[in-house]
């Protein structure tokens, strides 16, 4: 079974732009892809806002790919934006075309995604690197279906 990693970094915001978040998700790749003795370690995907444009669509069809086969292990990371809508209290990924109505990939359709691979993913890793991650955290808490996955958040300020 293999292990594939999603890593995405957003510095490239209309109207924002922030610093490091490309920077951390190619560390992050590169730390992922090998060992450290250089035996190969996880498939990693990478994807920055400096050769992507990372839209709502590209968000959901990339997560939604992570979690679609078998694997002994997925890990997902994201650095970028974080979002809550104040109205209904859900947390988002946000996009490069996110907008107030429609910011990007909702927190909680990323843990479903986990929680429906499971079994087929025998272990899944989530590190998100935005503001308002921990309502990710806050999710799995009220989600009745929450299987013991791996979470990581850092809110940046």
């Amino acid at each position: 079974m293999s292990k594939r990693a999603l890593v995405i970094g957003v510095n490239d915001y209309e109207g924002d732009t922030l610093a490091g978040c490309v920077n951390d998700a190619t560390a992050i790749a590169t730390c992922l892809e090998a060992d450290g003795d250089g035996t190969p370690n996880f498939g990693v995907r990478l994807l920055t806002s400096n050769t992507t444009n990372i839209t709502r669509k590209v968000l959901k069809q990339e997560i939604v790919e992570l979690f679609a086969e078998d694997a002994e292990m997925v890990l997902f990371y994201f650095a970028g934006h974080g979002n809550i809508d104040p109205e209904t209290n859900t947390g988002y990924l946000v996009s490069q075309d996110g907008d107030e109505a429609a910011p990007g990939f909702p927190l909680t359709d990323l843990l479903e995604l986990a929680n429906k691979a499971c079994p087929r993913i025998k272990s899944t890793v989530i590190i998100l690197d935005s503001c308002n991650s921990g309502s990710l955290v806050r999710s799995q808490a009220r989600s009745p279906t929450a299987s013991s996955r791996s979470l990581v958040t850092a809110s940046r300020f």
